[in-house]
């Protein structure tokens, strides 16, 4: 029996979550669209930009990534600390519990958009801004090859 793919897609609910962000919410549905065209269709999608588009599938995720586009205003971070990076209790401020947030932090950095560092006992995060831009150049270049521009997005 073939698997759903809509399970596999983490029974995502697009409108909940992007309900106050148009912007958002249409990137979602190209990726799902994306994801589900090479999913059925058995395309090979190029295993990286799967798994990031995998990394951004849940909310929290997709949050983390805002946040630590401007850690400053986010977490109220001074210029040297938003340059070290962000600890992971920082980001609890969304309300999920600590081992929520560490395995959130975990998959986006084996997706490559963060990068982290040990400092002493906590480790700091940051936005890997390199992986940022090459996600975003990949994922127009396969939206355009399906017959679709990201900057309609």
């Amino acid at each position: 029996m073939e698997p759903d793919f809509d399970q596999l897609w983490f029974g995502l609910d697009v409108t909940r979550i992007c309900c106050a962000n148009s912007r958002l919410y249409k990137f979602f549905l190209y990726s799902h669209h994306l994801i589900r065209s090479a999913f059925v269709s058995g395309d090979c999608m190029p295993s990286r930009l799967f798994e990031a588009l995998r990394a951004l599938a849940h909310p929290a995720r997709m949050e983390f990534l805002i946040w630590l586009g401007d850690p400053q205003t986010h977490f109220g971070l001074t210029e040297s600390e938003a340059r070290d990076g962000v600890s992971a209790g920082r980001f609890e401020k969304g309300g999920l519990s600590q081992s929520t947030v560490s395995a959130h932090l975990a998959i986006l950095q084996r997706a490559g958009f963060l990068t982290a560092q040990r400092c002493g006992q906590k480790v700091l995060y940051r936005r890997n801004e390199r992986f940022v831009a090459w996600f975003k150049k990949a994922l127009g270049d396969r939206l355009k090859a399906g017959g679709m521009d990201i900057g309609r997005l």
